[in-house]
């Protein structure tokens, strides 16, 4: 049988800036159930649900200034640890998406890569004869 300590861990929640449902708090503790969080994105959706941030905010998590992905599981997180939840607000927000596709670029197969390619080089001459 397992025990409470095996199924459920708390963790330490530092926002950026105070959430909407914490109004002039940044910190509070968290007790997650493991059984219904798997990966970091289902985690993330509880803390939107519990502190009532907007679906449409942009917000992440990281451990001691590393990201956590969205699709970790989420047992990279232990008992005790301290996640801090951070908005990003504009120019940010473009340098991260690029920086998470410039990592993990999309998969693409070699015949479909090769032809945009070679589209993109027809493209490129026409516009620079249209000047």
């Amino acid at each position: 049988m397992a025990t409470h300590s095996d199924t459920f861990i708390r963790v330490r929640l530092h926002f950026d800036y105070p959430p909407p449902a914490l109004v002039g708090c940044r910190m509070c503790w968290l007790l997650v159930d493991l059984n219904t969080c798997r990966v970091v994105a289902d985690l993330e959706s509880i803390i939107r649900e519990k502190f009532d941030f907007s679906r449409r905010s942009i917000l992440n998590l990281f451990v001691e200034d590393y990201y956590l992905p969205h699709t970790e599981s989420i047992y990279v997180l232990r008992d005790n640890d301290s996640v801090r939840w951070a908005t990003l607000a504009g120019s940010q927000r473009h340098v991260f998406v690029f920086l998470l596709l410039f990592c993990n670029p999309p998969v693409v197969s070699k015949k479909h890569n090769s032809d945009s390619h070679c589209s993109l080089r027809k493209k490129k001459k026409k516009i620079g004869k249209q000047y």
